[in-house]
Protein backbone atom coordinates (compact mmCIF):
# COMPACT_ATOMS: atom_id res chain seq x y z
CA UNK A 1 0.00 0.00 0.00
CA UNK A 2 1.50 3.33 -1.02
CA UNK A 3 -1.15 5.77 0.26
CA UNK A 4 -2.26 6.76 2.80
CA UNK A 5 0.91 6.35 4.86
CA UNK A 6 0.80 3.16 6.90
CA UNK A 7 1.30 3.98 10.59
CA UNK A 8 1.32 0.38 11.81
CA UNK A 9 1.13 -3.19 10.63
CA UNK A 10 -2.51 -3.16 11.76
CA UNK A 11 -3.21 -0.32 9.28
CA UNK A 12 -1.71 -2.33 6.43
CA UNK A 13 -3.63 -5.42 7.47
CA UNK A 14 -6.95 -3.53 7.62
CA UNK A 15 -6.31 -2.04 4.17
CA UNK A 16 -5.60 -5.49 2.74
CA UNK A 17 -8.77 -6.89 4.29
CA UNK A 18 -10.86 -4.01 2.88
CA UNK A 19 -9.43 -4.50 -0.62
CA UNK A 20 -9.93 -8.25 -0.41
CA UNK A 21 -13.56 -7.82 0.70
CA UNK A 22 -14.28 -5.46 -2.21
CA UNK A 23 -12.59 -7.77 -4.72
CA UNK A 24 -14.43 -10.85 -3.43
CA UNK A 25 -17.89 -9.46 -4.25
CA UNK A 26 -18.13 -7.69 -7.60
CA UNK A 27 -21.77 -6.87 -6.83
CA UNK A 28 -20.49 -4.32 -4.30
CA UNK A 29 -18.98 -2.22 -7.10
CA UNK A 30 -21.04 0.88 -7.91
CA UNK A 31 -20.68 3.10 -10.95
CA UNK A 32 -23.59 5.40 -11.77
CA UNK A 33 -24.50 8.68 -13.39
CA UNK A 34 -27.32 10.76 -11.95
CA UNK A 35 -28.87 13.56 -13.98
CA UNK A 36 -31.13 16.05 -12.25
CA UNK A 37 -32.30 19.60 -12.84
CA UNK A 38 -30.47 22.14 -10.75
CA UNK A 39 -32.28 22.84 -7.51
CA UNK A 40 -33.98 19.45 -7.32
CA UNK A 41 -31.01 18.00 -5.48
CA UNK A 42 -31.83 20.28 -2.59
CA UNK A 43 -28.20 21.06 -1.78
CA UNK A 44 -24.87 21.79 -3.39
CA UNK A 45 -22.99 18.62 -4.29
CA UNK A 46 -19.21 18.52 -4.52
CA UNK A 47 -16.72 15.87 -5.61
CA UNK A 48 -15.88 13.76 -2.58
CA UNK A 49 -19.37 13.98 -1.07
CA UNK A 50 -21.00 10.71 -0.01
CA UNK A 51 -24.38 10.08 -1.62
CA UNK A 52 -27.01 7.49 -0.66
CA UNK A 53 -29.20 6.36 -3.56
CA UNK A 54 -32.84 5.28 -3.26
CA UNK A 55 -31.70 1.75 -4.14
CA UNK A 56 -29.80 1.66 -0.85
CA UNK A 57 -26.37 1.83 -2.49
CA UNK A 58 -23.82 4.36 -1.31
CA UNK A 59 -21.30 6.10 -3.52
CA UNK A 60 -18.82 8.94 -3.60
CA UNK A 61 -19.31 11.81 -6.02
CA UNK A 62 -16.28 11.65 -8.32
CA UNK A 63 -17.36 14.31 -10.83
CA UNK A 64 -19.95 17.09 -11.07
CA UNK A 65 -20.96 18.62 -14.42
CA UNK A 66 -23.23 21.65 -14.65
CA UNK A 67 -24.53 22.54 -18.12
CA UNK A 68 -27.64 23.88 -19.91
CA UNK A 69 -30.48 21.45 -19.64
CA UNK A 70 -32.37 21.87 -22.97
CA UNK A 71 -34.35 18.65 -22.69
CA UNK A 72 -36.33 20.15 -19.82
CA UNK A 73 -37.91 22.40 -22.43
CA UNK A 74 -38.77 25.13 -19.99
CA UNK A 75 -36.48 28.13 -19.92
CA UNK A 76 -32.97 28.83 -21.13
CA UNK A 77 -31.88 29.62 -17.59
CA UNK A 78 -32.58 26.09 -16.32
CA UNK A 79 -29.32 24.24 -15.95
CA UNK A 80 -28.77 20.60 -15.22
CA UNK A 81 -26.43 18.80 -12.88
CA UNK A 82 -24.88 15.46 -13.79
CA UNK A 83 -23.08 13.47 -11.12
CA UNK A 84 -20.71 10.56 -11.66
CA UNK A 85 -20.75 8.25 -8.63
CA UNK A 86 -18.45 5.38 -7.77
CA UNK A 87 -17.44 3.55 -4.65
CA UNK A 88 -14.01 2.17 -3.74
CA UNK A 89 -15.00 -1.30 -4.93
CA UNK A 90 -15.35 0.11 -8.46
CA UNK A 91 -12.51 2.62 -8.40
CA UNK A 92 -10.37 2.81 -5.26
CA UNK A 93 -9.25 6.29 -4.25
CA UNK A 94 -9.01 5.93 -0.48
CA UNK A 95 -6.20 3.39 -0.83
CA UNK A 96 -3.42 3.44 -3.42
CA UNK A 97 -1.71 0.11 -3.97
CA UNK A 98 1.81 -0.24 -5.31
CA UNK A 99 3.20 -3.36 -6.94
CA UNK A 100 5.32 -5.71 -4.83
CA UNK A 101 8.95 -4.81 -4.42
CA UNK A 102 11.63 -7.33 -5.27
CA UNK A 103 12.29 -9.59 -2.31
CA UNK A 104 8.95 -8.99 -0.59
CA UNK A 105 7.51 -12.17 0.81
CA UNK A 106 4.19 -13.10 -0.75
CA UNK A 107 1.34 -12.84 1.76
CA UNK A 108 -1.92 -14.47 0.77
CA UNK A 109 -3.74 -14.25 4.11
CA UNK A 110 -4.14 -11.13 6.24
CA UNK A 111 -4.70 -11.20 9.96
CA UNK A 112 -4.17 -14.89 10.66
CA UNK A 113 -0.40 -15.28 10.82
CA UNK A 114 0.46 -13.66 14.16
CA UNK A 115 1.68 -15.59 17.17
CA UNK A 116 0.64 -14.65 20.69
CA UNK A 117 2.43 -11.64 22.17
CA UNK A 118 5.08 -12.29 24.82
CA UNK A 119 3.41 -10.88 27.93
CA UNK A 120 5.60 -12.58 30.57
CA UNK A 121 9.12 -11.51 29.57
CA UNK A 122 11.27 -11.24 32.68
CA UNK A 123 14.95 -10.70 33.52
CA UNK A 124 15.85 -13.51 35.94
CA UNK A 125 19.57 -12.84 36.51
CA UNK A 126 22.02 -10.00 35.84
CA UNK A 127 25.81 -9.84 36.07
CA UNK A 128 28.29 -7.29 34.75
CA UNK A 129 28.64 -9.28 31.51
CA UNK A 130 25.37 -11.15 31.06
CA UNK A 131 21.59 -10.95 31.51
CA UNK A 132 19.34 -13.99 31.58
CA UNK A 133 15.89 -13.41 30.04
CA UNK A 134 12.91 -15.72 30.43
CA UNK A 135 10.30 -15.06 27.72
CA UNK A 136 7.59 -17.11 29.40
CA UNK A 137 5.37 -19.60 27.57
CA UNK A 138 5.96 -19.82 23.81
CA UNK A 139 3.63 -21.00 21.04
CA UNK A 140 4.20 -24.57 19.82
CA UNK A 141 7.35 -24.74 17.69
CA UNK A 142 8.24 -21.09 18.32
CA UNK A 143 11.54 -19.55 19.40
CA UNK A 144 12.52 -16.14 20.72
CA UNK A 145 14.19 -13.58 18.42
CA UNK A 146 16.19 -10.89 20.19
CA UNK A 147 17.31 -7.72 18.38
CA UNK A 148 19.11 -4.47 19.16
CA UNK A 149 16.44 -2.41 17.36
CA UNK A 150 12.63 -2.61 17.18
CA UNK A 151 12.56 -3.23 13.42
CA UNK A 152 14.14 -5.46 10.79
CA UNK A 153 12.57 -8.67 12.10
CA UNK A 154 13.83 -11.69 10.17
CA UNK A 155 16.99 -9.97 8.87
CA UNK A 156 20.58 -10.53 10.00
CA UNK A 157 21.23 -6.83 10.72
CA UNK A 158 20.63 -6.14 14.41
CA UNK A 159 20.01 -9.79 15.29
CA UNK A 160 21.39 -10.78 18.70
CA UNK A 161 20.16 -14.36 18.96
CA UNK A 162 17.30 -16.69 18.10
CA UNK A 163 16.64 -19.57 20.45
CA UNK A 164 14.54 -21.10 23.17
CA UNK A 165 13.72 -19.54 26.50
CA UNK A 166 15.48 -18.65 28.78
CA UNK A 167 18.23 -16.83 26.88
CA UNK A 168 21.64 -15.63 28.10
CA UNK A 169 22.33 -12.20 26.54
CA UNK A 170 25.79 -10.64 26.54
CA UNK A 171 25.95 -7.16 28.02
CA UNK A 172 27.96 -4.53 26.13
CA UNK A 173 27.49 -1.38 28.21
CA UNK A 174 26.23 0.16 31.42
CA UNK A 175 22.69 0.11 30.03
CA UNK A 176 21.61 -2.56 27.54
CA UNK A 177 18.32 -2.70 25.66
CA UNK A 178 16.95 -5.59 23.63
CA UNK A 179 13.74 -6.09 21.63
CA UNK A 180 12.02 -9.47 21.80
CA UNK A 181 9.37 -11.30 19.75
CA UNK A 182 8.55 -14.93 19.25
CA UNK A 183 8.87 -16.48 15.78
CA UNK A 184 7.99 -19.88 14.35
CA UNK A 185 9.47 -21.94 11.51
CA UNK A 186 7.03 -20.43 8.98
CA UNK A 187 8.33 -16.91 9.71
CA UNK A 188 5.25 -15.78 11.65
CA UNK A 189 5.93 -13.37 14.50
CA UNK A 190 4.06 -12.06 17.51
CA UNK A 191 2.47 -8.72 16.67
CA UNK A 192 3.81 -6.64 19.58
CA UNK A 193 7.44 -6.27 20.61
CA UNK A 194 8.62 -6.62 24.20
CA UNK A 195 11.47 -4.40 25.42
CA UNK A 196 14.08 -5.62 27.89
CA UNK A 197 16.28 -2.97 29.53
CA UNK A 198 19.09 -3.74 31.97
CA UNK A 199 21.18 -1.02 33.58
Amino acid sequence: MSAPVVRSSEDAENAALALAADAADSAQALTAEVTDAAGQLGTAVWPGDAVALQSGANGIVREVKIAPYPEVGLRADVWGTKLRLENDAASPVAIAVATDKAGDAARTVAGTTYLANLSEVDVTAVTATQATVDAGALSAGAQVEVRTSPDGWGSAAGLVVTGGSPLALTRTGLVDEWYVKQVDGAGSYSREVSVVRVG
